[in-house]
């Protein structure tokens, strides 16, 4: 069992419950983006999602769950290139049933700091929001 502590109370959470969720998210998100596959990110966004950030141009970008997996259609996969798998969880910050992630992704040919927020649904853990900066790999 684990304990999260907070100012004004400790809030008990099951380590088998929820963290296992949330990495299963996590991964089918990486291996949607490396193989550029819409359809297996779409299982895993809720449907009002959206996709805020910062490309290539450093203008802000608003996208729409369904202008989001538009665009990733677009994309050549990253495996199918034979680029290598570079994806990685730097932070996990959950409470109850809403979580927040914190991910790095290299994806044509930048690097991507998204910050995922999940919520828990009757059909598992799905990505809520997604926020991103990402930089041109020197």
């Amino acid at each position: 069992r684990i304990t999260v502590k907070t100012p004004t109370r400790e809030l008990p959470m099951s380590d088998e419950t929820n963290l296992k969720g949330i990495f299963e998210t996590v991964k089918i998100y990486f291996d949607g983006m490396y193989r550029s596959d819409s359809a297996l990110l779409g299982r895993i966004f809720h449907p009002q999602a959206s996709v805020i950030g910062y490309g290539s141009d450093g203008e802000l970008k608003t996208m729409t769950l369904d202008d989001f997996l538009t665009f990733v259609d677009t994309v050549p996969s990253p495996e199918a290139a034979g680029i290598e798998f570079d994806m990685s969880v730097l932070s996990v910050d959950r409470s109850g049933k809403a979580a927040a992630v914190k991910v790095h992704d290299y994806y044509i040919g930048r690097d991507f700091i998204d910050y995922l927020h999940l919520a828990e649904t009757d059909s598992g853990w799905k990505i809520t929001a997604k926020a991103f900066h990402s930089d041109a790999r020197e």
